[in-house]
């Protein structure tokens, strides 16, 4: 299921990772200063791809935070984006009660795209990316603990072992109930 707009950045996010790619896969020695900054660069180029898309998906307790904080207008659900992750307020410790979850992590996608031979290929992966979810601090402490870089047999299981429900009738901005 991709849950981001399909092509937003696609193509000049995909020449400049593809570019990163073929530099990091030339090296035999992956911890070389050199390979460790094109990694890091990846995975913020990564993010900020994510940045420009709204999330489509959000779980049944990020719903119920939304509407307890009256954050749900009238004519639909809105698509937050990173930014508005303290939408909700903040938690004892300061961090925000909504995050904007990778449901498939970053490394685990940039370890995908190392597989890619063209940019095309690389574009490919993107318009197949999972996407990102709104969920509670609760829910992300948990899945954190239990899956933080990695999500064996898929995200949507990994979610569903850690009790984490998505709603159901979120279509762009409208929101059934």
């Amino acid at each position: 299921m991709t849950v981001l707009n399909r092509t937003l950045g696609n193509e000049e996010f995909a020449n400049v990772l593809f570019a990163l790619i073929k530099q990091y896969v030339k090296s035999d020695y992956k911890q070389d200063p050199v390979n460790k900054k094109l990694k890091e660069s990846a995975f913020q180029i990564i993010r900020k791809w994510t940045d420009l898309n709204d999330p489509l998906l959000y779980s049944k307790s990020a719903i119920k935070l939304l509407k307890e904080h009256n954050q749900i207008p009238h004519y639909g659900l809105p698509l937050y984006s990173w930014k508005d992750r303290f939408a909700c307020g903040k938690d004892d410790k300061g961090r925000s009660k909504l995050v904007y979850e990778h449901t498939t992590p970053i490394s685990e996608f940039f370890y995908q795209l190392l597989e890619c031979k063209s940019v095309d290929e690389v574009i490919s992966k993107m318009i197949d990316y999972s996407g990102v979810c709104w969920i509670t601090r609760e829910e992300n402490d948990i899945l954190t603990n239990k899956f933080k870089s990695k999500r064996p047999n898929g995200w949507k299981h990994c979610y569903k072992e850690c009790g984490i429900e998505l709603a159901e009738g979120v279509f762009g901005s409208a929101f059934i109930t």
